[in-house]
């Protein structure tokens, strides 16, 4: 409705609003996320210059502000949101991890094709994160850091917490990756995990990737080194020499993985101290094994 707009000169107010007394969408994600009652408001204001809106959600388990201006003569569309879930909306496998709303905010610009966020900031009983992504003529560039506040969250037996960046580049046909994770100190099944960090880095080129896998760090006073180098080879991905060391446990061997990822190959294994992988895994495994296993992929 409108009670000041004019239609020769196409400008004023138009007060909008959208209620939602219920739902019963086909998937079930989106009956968690849109829970009875909602409501949105965003009055519009129109000239012949530019569109613009603020808008207010308040739901039983959505809320959110934020505004939206688009530009006539440029085409341009700037954004600025803030949107907060409480844990009944997000996915199960979450809810049950969460007791606290997580949010997410930032601003987003869309002009000629091109996108871009500033200012994203995630926060969550999970994970926080902040940083920026754009997308221009295909080409992706993105940086977020981060930590996890509260390691036991994601696994019952774990105590402490860490932090982590990303930074993805490259084409939409061939994006490349790195992610870095560090834990200074935290306890995992009863077992001290000292300064511990992981980097990977990962190009995607004709459906195979190349890169590098390490990661370093003490687990109960022994030495954990992971090191793995991934090659393209002929639109696969070969790992010519695995190799982990978790303490007196060894895993060594090579694998090839085909398009869908599956690994054909041959892995040696001499584990005398599972406890020490379980620990890592969060599993609770005891005792010794030693052999071989051969992979092989279906044709």
């Amino acid at each position: 409705k409108s009670g000041a707009f004019n239609l020769q000169a196409q400008s004023g107010v138009l007060n909008t609003q959208l209620m939602v007394g219920g739902r019963d969408f086909k998937s079930d994600l989106l009956n968690r996320l849109v829970q009875a009652p909602l409501k949105l408001t965003a009055p519009v204001t129109l000239s012949q210059q530019a569109v613009q809106a603020t808008y207010q959600l308040e739901g039983a388990s959505l809320g959110g502000k934020g505004d939206v201006a688009y530009d006539l003569a440029s085409g341009t569309t700037e954004t600025n949101l803030q949107i907060f879930a409480a844990p009944s909306a997000l996915p199960e496998a979450l809810t049950a991890k969460l007791t606290k709303t997580a949010g997410l905010a930032g601003n987003v610009r869309i002009v000629n094709g091109a996108v871009e966020a500033k200012n994203v900031v995630l926060t969550s009983e999970l994970v926080e994160a902040r940083g920026s992504a754009s997308l221009r003529s295909g080409a992706i560039d993105a940086a977020f850091n981060g930590t996890l506040p509260d390691l036991a969250r994601l696994s019952a037996g774990a105590q402490g917490s860490g932090s982590f960046s990303l930074a993805a580049s490259g084409t939409l046909e061939a994006p490349s990756a790195k992610i870095s994770l560090a834990v200074p100190k935290a306890v995992l099944s009863g077992k001290q995990l000292d300064g511990f960090s992981a980097d990977v880095t990962a190009a995607l080129s004709q459906g195979a990737i190349g890169g590098d896998i390490k990661a370093k760090g003490s687990i109960a006073g022994q030495a954990i080194d992971v090191d793995a180098v991934m090659k393209q080879d002929k639109g696969r991905t070969a790992i010519p020499d695995l190799q982990v060391k978790i303490g007196p446990n060894v895993i060594s061997g090579a694998l090839t993985l085909d398009a869908a990822f599956l690994p054909d190959g041959k892995l040696t294994f001499d584990l005398p101290g599972l406890s020490l992988i379980g620990a890592m895994a969060a599993q609770p495994l005891n005792g010794a094994l030693k052999g071989n296993l051969a992979l092989s992929a279906p044709q």
